[in-house]
């Protein structure tokens, strides 16, 4: 079993007054020495401005820490220079760490040094809600006719080659672009004439006529710090062409966005690869495969095709829950995004974004909400896929985020609980197989854009949340490798033939969600719960006499417009919160029953606010994950195993061991927002076999520990 454990962090974890840059001392405060170190620099400067190592000279403080904050738990920001940079990373190297160039779109206004972007404002994003932003556009053209694209990839591959980096790492910005959607972002002269090359269409004016003169971010903080009127010239313009092309044209913008996305990372990958050279690329702001091509323009199938080497999909709920207290926890939502992301491009390298904290943005996971660390941190690596070839993660690591200001005693608990996240190679996880369709990206755009219908991986979303066990996820082509419960989300944009077919030949219950409308012919031989638009179908294993109606709900459909921030949620067609709390006890009853008949073991918790995740281990092993959904307090479930056990052991941090047990059922106590682990023994199955998982991977394993000479 292996995990790529890699590390974000500012400079601030190492030491430039240290003959090694303080390389020994980090590694050995880690215990173990990351695959890659992606080493974060604010500004696109770090490569924009780069020209050669041959003089010694200091960076500017927004490479030495982000934003050029003063400093961490450790130590305040150093000065560095690029000679000592270029030594970090060749010492880095030769303990076995690559590190990649990581840095934002970000301009300061040149409050540190000359920035390219001040010399180049028509580089920068603008929103048409707002302002010409702080940010680089990557995709947009100069005023003397250059791509700024080939602009940055040249310096990216010059940079990451002078500095002796490994590769390059394009967090947010770099696609998509920083913090606007498709309806906000970017209607500038330079991108419509690109948006517009080789169509014949009739234009209105407020496309043909060129927007040159557009409000400024820095005019409007000034406006606001002297009390006076906020500019707003050239928004006018801008919003009436978003507003058009999105009523005309949507289709057009949405894959002109994906095209020139794929334009960009195709010609960056190739020049890396070509210098030999790695990359990645961060998900399209937490998004799953419909909201990231809807919202952003990233298709993930095809970004993987151009062969870039890893994506490092942004999971990091809880972080948002703590800086953004009155938007839900989306813990369910980027767990399943993280799922179907695979399913939709199971060869394409995911890591996912492991939150623990990060100084700047004012979270701590690690500190400030422990239990919730822990929890986060065992559903995202205990998602999978089955294919051909067997089970295995969803995620083939995580990026630790941010790694610097860490005591030892923290990181061993924080390697500790990897090794129980990622211990073993289980056969089976969760309740049933969620089954991906390419037709439920590629016929999806045109479904949700006729009457706002949920996608399906909102669907997938809210039966988690409901507590069903969704941890495993398959393409539809390969249904026959799964034996057992199956879940089509969005099942009404699966080709009715082969929809029909899995639901005749698959051996054990097939759940079905989508238009009831298209579903219907399921309704006659299987269990139905619906609102009227909405059905949830157990199509096969479920009680054929079975149908509910709920009310169809009320609440108008009105479509988002204007500015949508990535942690605001599209309006959608309302759905009746009933159904999902009456489907999950459905297909649990189907699901059960089957496993019953197969003599395969499951289990239960009596608590409506815990949910369960689970992983078969093989050989009567079995372990049982408890996820406290209160909203504060902890809670003492019972939970009862389908058959007996000999022994169970507790391999999360808390409790130190279980509160009550019978022969087929325990009672354990789960902190708040947190989760507890329990390993369960088959009471069918020889002594001994405790030791086998639990030990059979450590961080040694993993990567080398990393002990400091002397």
């Amino acid at each position: 079993m292996k995990i790529e454990p890699w590390v974000w962090t500012e400079l601030l974890a190492f030491d430039s007054n240290a003959a090694d840059c303080g390389v020994a001392d980090y590694l050995a405060t880690l215990g173990f020495v990351p695959q890659v170190a992606c080493l974060l620099f604010s500004s696109p400067d770090m490569f924009l401005l780069h020209d050669n190592l041959d003089t010694e000279k200091p960076l500017s403080p927004l490479f030495c820490s982000r934003n050029a904050h003063p400093g961490n738990e450790n130590r305040q920001r150093q000065v560095w220079t690029n000679f000592q940079l270029r030594k970090l990373i060749h010492n880095l190297k030769d303990a076995g760490c690559a590190c990649y160039l990581s840095c934002f779109t970000v301009y300061y206004g040149n409050r540190y040094h000359q920035e390219w972007m001040s010399m180049h404002p028509e580089a920068r994003v603008v929103y048409c809600f707002n302002h010409r932003g702080m940010e680089i556009n990557a995709m947009q053209v100069l005023d003397d006719g250059t791509l700024v694209e080939d602009i940055i990839i040249p310096q990216v591959v010059k940079t990451c080659l002078d500095y002796g980096f490994a590769g390059w790492h394009g967090p947010d910005g770099w696609g998509p672009l920083s913090s606007g959607n498709l309806m906000n972002v970017d209607f500038s002269d330079g991108i419509m004439q690109q948006f517009l090359a080789g169509r014949d269409w009739q234009l209105p004016a407020c496309i043909t006529e060129p927007c040159r003169n557009i409000v400024t971010q820095e005019e409007v903080v000034a406006a606001r710090t002297a009390g006076k009127p906020i500019p707003d010239y050239g928004l006018k313009q801008l919003q009436e062409r978003g507003a058009w092309i999105w009523e005309n044209h949507r289709l057009d913008w949405i894959q002109f966005n994906v095209q020139r996305w794929l334009q960009f990372w195709g010609k960056m990958t190739s020049a890396l690869h070509e210098a030999g050279l790695k990359n990645a690329i961060n998900s399209a702001w937490t998004k799953g495969n419909f909201d990231a091509l809807y919202e952003y323009g990233i298709d993930y199938r095809k970004m993987a095709a151009l062969g870039i080497d890893a994506m490092v999909v942004e999971a990091v709920a809880l972080g948002m829950s703590q800086t953004r207290p009155d938007t839900k926890w989306y813990h369910d939502e980027f767990a399943s995004a993280l799922a179907e992301i695979k399913a939709a491009a199971p060869d394409f390298k995911l890591l996912f974004l492991h939150g623990i904290k990060d100084v700047v943005e004012n979270w701590d996971n690690l500190r400030h909400a422990t239990p919730g660390y822990e929890r986060e941190l065992f559903k995202l690596s205990n998602l999978y896929y089955r294919d051909r070839s067997g089970l295995r993660r969803c995620a083939d690591g995580l990026l630790a985020c941010l790694a610097d200001g860490i005591a030892k005693h923290e990181w061993d608990f924080i390697r500790d609980r990897w090794k129980a996240s990622f211990d073993g190679e289980p056969v089976s996880a969760g309740e049933a197989t969620v089954l991906w369709h390419d037709a439920m990206l590629d016929e999806g755009l045109a479904d949700f854009i006729a009457d706002g219908f949920l996608p399906g991986q909102k669907q997938f979303a809210a039966l988690l949340r409901a507590g069903l066990q969704l941890q495993t996820v398959a393409r539809f082509e390969n249904a026959d490798c799964e034996p057992g419960a199956v879940f089509v989300p969005a099942a009404h944009l699966v080709p009715a033939e082969e929809l029909d077919r899995l639901v005749r030949n698959h051996p054990a219950p097939v759940m079905l969600c989508g238009r009831a409308a298209v579903l219907q012919r399921f309704f006659c031989t299987g269990e139905v719960i619906s609102d009227g638009r909405m059905a949830f179908i157990i199509a096969k294993g479920g009680e054929t006499s079975r149908s509910i109606t709920l009310p169809t709900p009320q609440t108008p459909y009105i479509p988002s417009v204007g500015e949508l921030y990535f942690s605001q949620d599209r309006n959608r067609q309302a759905v009746a919160p009933e159904l999902w709390e009456q489907a999950v006890p459905a297909a649990r009853k189907a699901i059960h029953r089957a496993k019953k008949a197969s003599q395969i073991l499951f289990a239960e918790v009596n608590d409506s606010r815990c949910s369960l995740i689970t992983r078969s281990m093989g050989n009567g092993v079995f372990d049982v994950a408890i996820e406290n959904r209160a909203e504060w307090g902890r809670r003492t479930p019972t939970v009862t195993l389908s058959k007996p056990f000999e022994k169970l052991e507790v391999i999360s941090s808390f409790p130190l061991r279980e509160s009550q047990r019978s022969e087929c059922s325990f009672t354990l106590t789960i902190p708040p927002r947190g989760i507890s682990v329990v390993r369960v023994f088959e009471k069918t199955k020889e002594q001994g076999l405790e030791n086998e998982f639990l030990n059979e991977i450590s961080i040694d394993k993993l990567n080398p520990v990393y002990k400091k000479e002397g």
